[in-house]
């Protein structure tokens, strides 16, 4: 039987240990459009959402949602991210876009 796990993102936030991961990252892509990423003055940083989703990202500080369809592995675990699909809020029916991660167990 399978098991599915699913994870919605409307925005990205991101915490000290995950923006140590995204300088990694960063520096082993094309430094070009990661040269904008952060504004050291106000100690910001603009993650995108295809960083998180493994699309590509053009460079620009705008919240796009692309298309993705990727099934994606690490060690012995996979997973596959959808969307943008629409999901709607259960108390508020509010409609958002946002991404489907599945874990199949």
């Amino acid at each position: 039987m399978k098991r599915l796990l699913s994870y919605w993102i409307v925005c990205a936030v991101g915490a000290g240990g995950f923006l140590a991961l995204v300088t990694d990252v960063a520096s082993a892509a094309d430094g070009s459009a990661w040269d904008h990423a952060t504004n050291f003055e106000t100690r910001e940083r603009f993650i995108p959402v295809e960083l998180w989703a493994g699309a590509e990202w053009n460079g620009r500080r705008e919240l796009e949602m692309p298309t993705v369809d990727g099934h994606y592995r690490h060690n012995t675990a996979t997973y596959s991210i959808k969307g943008p699909i629409e999901w709607k809020h259960p108390s508020t029916g509010q409609i958002h876009l946002g991404y489907e991660r599945i874990n199949p167990q």
